[in-house]
């Protein structure tokens, strides 16, 4: 019985090959596809770590009401995350850029008394229902500031660049600042590259963070 034995060597191209479905960190983000892929894994994420159960990540739930049948949306979302955070004893600052500031109370009112936003905004409640309100959103107040956290809407009468905007709210002293949306600042949405504005908005505002 012979035996060949053969010994060959390879190039590094051949032995060194590169993951099937990886992708490059340093230049995924320069097209606006691949942004726009990241933003909804992103949202994915929270919609799944918001409905599995009530161990979510987020600790974030849908009280009944109009927003429920939505599915709740991304402001409804955001808002309740001011409110968690602030009852856990963060200065939070909420910007409105899409809503008013009626709107967004309306909203803040309805996640914590679990009464209907649009009955809250048009002002339907009964005289019970608003007593049982107001007596919901004192507690609300007591326990934020209980754990030493504040919970605040800055709601801007004209449009803003994000170095403005941020200007605007540093006095706040807040832990964590939340824009809704950031799209919808000024010079991001009324240009044709608009999604590399928006690019350099959430670099501004990361950098500012990290200061």
């Amino acid at each position: 019985m012979v035996i060949f034995l053969i010994t060959v060597s390879c190039s590094s191209d051949f032995t060194e090959v590169k993951p099937n479905g990886v992708l490059e960190s340093t230049t995924f983000f320069d097209n606006e596809k691949n942004a726009e892929q990241a933003i909804i894994g992103l949202y994915d994420l929270l919609q799944y770590n918001n409905s599995v159960s009530w161990s979510s990540a987020l600790f974030i739930k849908v009280l009944p009401g109009d927003d429920a049948n939505t599915g709740g949306g991304k402001s409804l979302l955001t808002n309740q995350l001011c409110i968690n955070q602030a009852k856990l004893g963060y200065k939070i600052v909420l910007v409105p850029l899409e809503m008013s500031l009626d709107q967004m109370l309306s909203r803040t009112m309805s996640s914590t008394t679990g009464y209907n936003s649009i009955d809250i905004f048009l002002k339907r409640l009964a005289t019970g229902e608003k007593e049982d309100a107001m007596k919901k959103m004192r507690r609300m107040n007591r326990e934020i500031e209980g754990r030493g956290g504040r919970y605040t809407v800055f709601k801007p009468r004209e449009d803003m660049t994000i170095e403005q905007l941020l200007a605007s709210v540093h006095s706040y002293n807040a832990d964590v600042i939340y824009i809704d949306y950031l799209n919808l600042l000024a010079g991001v949405s009324d240009s044709e590259d608009s999604w590399r504005k928006l690019g350099n908005a959430a670099r501004h505002a990361k950098i500012y963070a990290e200061n």
